[in-house]
């Protein structure tokens, strides 16, 4: 009785085992023709795409082709006209553009120099009770804000030479396409002379504004050292 037994219960294992390895064995066989079948639709699918698409834009070249010349002919003008208030308004804006930085800097050399002045007089009228300590403390101070100065000078020279650049690749752009619709090349070559010629006159002061702000630093520097040696 219990080898019987023994043997129905190891009979109905493996009944279970080749059961659940039927079971894996459809489930893989139904996956791969469910991706096949998947395949095929997705295949039929792209290609009805994509005659759909080629027939919607035939059509819409064909609708295109209609009044292209109107088109060219309105964009052309357009674009002149755009070209035109566009340098104008470069021009203008360039202009404007140097006399607020004039005024802000004036203002801020004012500011600064007040502010030097003011710090100056405070650190003379304490140093005189702590003249060793505050020695040191005035030395870095100095040399900190002529450090910061140039660092200031510097990054208003890197913004200036960015603008200077996208004015300048601007006005390539304007020249390039003037040429491009047939402008008269004696004016586009004056105007891009005067242009060029701003713009190196304006490199040149940049260039020349920070050398002499880097060296009135370093003479303040070093006119502040020698006065607390």
């Amino acid at each position: 009785a219990v080898q019987s037994m023994w043997r129905s219960k190891a009979h109905f294992d493996n009944f279970l085992i080749v059961c659940y390895k039927a079971t894996q064995v459809q489930s893989v066989i139904r996956g791969w023709f469910g991706r096949q079948y998947f395949m095929k639709i997705k295949r039929d699918a792209v290609i009805i795409q994509a005659l759909i698409r080629v027939q919607s834009a035939k059509q819409q070249v064909k609708d295109e082709k209609e009044n292209v010349s109107a088109v060219k002919i309105q964009s052309l003008w357009r674009t002149i006209l755009q070209l035109d208030s566009f340098t104008i308004k470069c021009y203008e804006i360039a202009r404007l553009q140097s006399i607020i930085r004039g005024y802000l800097q004036r203002k801020r050399r004012s500011r600064s120099i007040a502010c030097v002045v003011s710090i100056q007089s405070a650190v003379r009228m304490f140093y005189s009770k702590h003249a060793l300590q505050e020695l040191q403390k005035v030395t870095a101070s100095t040399t900190l804000q002529s450090m910061w100065r140039a660092v200031v000078q510097f990054n208003k020279f890197i913004r200036v030479l960015a603008d200077i650049q996208v004015i300048q690749s601007s006005i390539r752009v304007l020249c390039a396409r003037r040429r491009l619709a047939g402008q008269k090349k004696e004016v586009a070559a004056s105007k891009l002379q005067s242009i060029w010629r701003s713009v190196m006159h304006v490199n040149d002061f940049l260039v020349t504004r920070f050398e002499i702000t880097s060296l009135q630093t370093f003479i303040r520097g070093s006119l502040v050292r020698i006065q607390f040696a």
